[in-house]
């Protein structure tokens, strides 16, 4: 099994590094970082897209 405590590590550095951008998308700070390919539709995605998209899988999740 994968240490746990990983994912809030990453997150953290996720964080820390996109505060220094703040101006850009989350989309267009993963490809501009190099984790993500350079897509059009990852760099034009909205952060509140994002958002409820996640809040959307969140929902769904719990009905499972």
């Amino acid at each position: 099994m994968r240490d746990e405590k990983r994912i809030d590590r990453i997150l953290k550095l996720i964080g820390d590094k996109w505060k220094n951008n703040p101006d850009q998308r989350f989309g267009q700070f993963l490809i501009n970082i190099g984790c993500a390919p350079d897509d059009i539709a990852l760099w034009r995605l909205e952060d509140n897209d994002l958002e409820e998209g996640l809040k959307e899988m969140s929902a769904e999740n719990k009905g499972k």
